[in-house]
């Protein structure tokens, strides 16, 4: 979508309940959310026009790397804010096994990107973090509940935008641990954005499942999580360690 689409000054709640779903459908079909990677477009002095060009030429990147490794489709969850300088948050399911590779390959992707959109490489403009309780988990010092509870706070610091509403009381959060916030992940504006301000790969989308993702009235978004943790167990364990380069056969 491009820039200079009509803008907005806050996330709706149709947009968080999207990326929230989003979260659970990863966990449900085994791609659970494993990366942090923001991208601070006014680091790179991007014209404002080339941000988004440029972010959709590095999740092609990211795409055909990962469909070249037999690594299943790109799942991501993208939410865009304006505060502090243009940037998107971006959570992202690679698989353990090929974190070092993709790092790698992503500095690559950076630098030729912003030579291609007349931005200036500065090694600020993307950082690739692990979700840390994943890593931990994977590696048997964490529980799968430590994991969820970390994704639920990802989420929930990227929808700080969200003003109109409660997104920690919205994911289930108890008022203890509500009340214990950092103060920079409560609801506050988040400046204006031009366009889409939450964009969730199609592998994500609620709609793609037979039953509804929609939280159940009856239980917290940590229960849900629990039980599509449940439902995708198998599916992630496949993932770890997964994908090897496609080999030609002619």
């Amino acid at each position: 979508m491009g820039y200079w689409k009509a803008p907005s000054d806050t996330l709706m709640a149709v947009q968080a309940q999207k990326a929230a779903d989003g979260a659970l459908l990863s966990l449900r079909i085994g791609k659970w959310l494993n990366r942090s990677i923001p991208i601070n477009f006014d680091k790179a002095n991007l014209p404002r026009s080339s941000a988004r060009p440029f972010l959709r030429w590095y999740l092609k990147q990211v795409r055909d790397w990962l469909a070249y490794r037999e690594a299943g489709p790109i799942c991501y969850i993208a939410v865009f804010e304006n505060k502090g300088g243009f940037h998107v948050h971006i959570l992202m399911h690679v698989p353990f096994g090929l974190w070092d590779d993709f790092q790698a390959a992503e500095d690559r992707w950076v630098r030729f990107g912003l030579e291609k959109y007349e931005g200036v490489y500065h090694p600020d403009v993307l950082w690739d973090v692990p979700v840390i309780n994943y890593e931990r988990l994977i590696r048997g010092h964490a529980s799968e509940r430590d994991y969820l509870k970390q994704l639920r706070g990802a989420v929930r610091y990227n929808l700080k935008g969200a003003t109109r509403m409660d997104t920690a009381a919205f994911l289930g959060m108890s008022e203890d641990d509500i009340s214990n916030l950092n103060p920079k992940s409560l609801p506050s504006h988040q400046g204006r954005v031009w366009g889409r301000r939450v964009s969730v790969s199609h592998s994500l989308l609620s709609t793609r499942v037979s039953s509804p993702l929609h939280p159940d009235p009856g239980r917290s978004w940590l229960e849900d999580a629990e039980r599509e943790a449940q439902a995708g167990r198998a599916f992630h364990n496949a993932t770890i360690g997964s994908g090897r380069v496609r080999r030609r056969t002619s």
